[in-house]
């Protein structure tokens, strides 16, 4: 099939012109019109995930974060360079759904607060009626903190989490917030919704201390851990919609751990 129909079906999904003014979603690399026969589902872009493309084959590469987030004014051999130069001479394509997907009610917000247990009744950043970054809603069931922090170590894979100091582990909570990647400037949005706990990731010391004055508790886990379900359900999507296409899940994993 031509790579044309596979945007097609992405974008029914997560359109990307959806996707915010300040990122670069679409197609990165490649030719609408040409073969694709195996893609590559991955969150980064990196020379591991372009190696592993060509060794299974794959024609395309479909990431969450964009290749190129801002304009390269040149193509030499320093380390982008090279990675662009070896996806060119590879004629492989890569397309990238980022923020589009962040706000689709399909994407990974959507997906991961279902999987918490959070019955979703807003965003923290709306972007129109139905779509949004953040979302924000009741627990199934009340629980404490500690609870809902083995809750989310279980549910996302996550080794540790990084925890608002303040707050202690018998917290009742009723009601939380999610968003993947980095969330920190929607503390006060989380506050706003009335949540009493907000997941998210790549949160400096400042986040903590706003969140501190606001008395909203913090999860946050590595940025990989928060939207590593972008390449299931993309791959899922593909499946169901393509079924004759090939999908590889990318095995490269998170870029960061704490010990």
């Amino acid at each position: 099939m031509i790579l044309k129909e596979i945007l097609d079906v992405i974008n029914s999904y997560a359109d990307e012109r959806g996707a915010l003014e300040w990122d670069n979603s679409g197609l990165q690399i490649g030719e609408p019109l040409s073969e694709v026969y195996t893609v590559t589902v991955c969150l980064d872009v990196t020379d591991r995930v372009v190696q592993e493309a060509l060794d299974n084959g794959s024609q395309l590469i479909i990431s969450h974060h964009p290749l190129l987030f801002r304009g390269a004014k040149t193509i030499t051999d320093d380390v982008r360079g090279k990675l662009i130069r070896k996806i060119i001479r590879n004629n492989l394509n890569v397309y990238s759904s980022h923020t589009c997907f962040d706000r689709s009610g399909y994407g990974m917000n959507a997906y991961s607060a279902f999987r918490l247990g959070i019955d979703t009744d807003c965003f923290l950043q709306n972007c129109s009626d139905s779509e949004g970054i953040g979302v924000c809603g009741d627990l199934s069931r009340e629980c404490t903190l500690d609870e809902f922090c083995a809750l989310v170590k279980k549910t996302f894979g996550a080794a540790n989490l990084k925890v608002s100091a303040f707050a202690s582990g018998g917290r009742i909570l009723r009601r939380a917030a999610f968003c993947g990647g980095s969330g920190r400037d929607l503390i006060s949005s989380a506050k706003n919704c009335g949540a009493d706990v907000y997941v998210t990731s790549d949160v400096s010391n400042s986040g903590f201390i706003e969140a501190m004055e606001l008395d909203m508790p913090l999860v946050t886990m590595t940025h990989f851990e928060s939207e590593k379900s972008f390449i299931r359900i993309v791959s899922d999507i593909l499946r169901k919609e393509l079924p004759s296409l090939g999908v590889f899940e990318s095995s490269q994993g998170d870029l960061e751990r704490w010990v």
